[in-house]
């Protein structure tokens, strides 16, 4: 999968993909942003290297004052933004995409459908 063997380089290989679920795979005991952090890490990305740019999608989406809530206090909308989010840090070149934006308000859809060719603009081999 793009140069990685995924049974031989299994944590290169999933840096490869990001994923938005219809249902969030998210621990709702944890603060949102630990959850991103768990996310990252599974992926084999280091928060550090990719800090700015979570920070950057967490303003985007308008999650900022939601990062330290427990993922079972936030809304239906607002779980799924930070499922977008969840599957965007790493610039993954594969994104799977189960109704990215279902259960969204007028204002998040426009937010994914916005924030998506944005993302995609330049990068080769990518279409938004």
């Amino acid at each position: 999968m793009f140069g990685a063997d995924p049974a031989a380089h299994g944590g290169r290989a999933k840096r490869q993909i990001g994923a938005v679920h219809q249902s969030g795979p998210f621990d709702k005991t944890l603060p949102a942003m630990d959850n991103l952090r768990i996310a990252a890490a599974f992926k084999g990305l280091r928060r550090r290297d990719v800090r700015h740019e979570v920070d950057d999608l967490i303003s985007a989406f308008s999650l900022g004052a939601k990062t330290s809530q427990l993922v079972f206090t936030l809304s239906g909308g607002e779980l799924r933004r930070l499922q977008v989010i969840r599957a965007l840090p790493g610039g993954p070149p594969l994104l799977l995409l189960d109704e990215p934006s279902a259960g969204l308000d007028i204002t998040g859809r426009r937010q994914v459908w916005t924030r998506w060719p944005r993302r995609c603009a330049g990068c080769p081999g990518r279409t938004p």
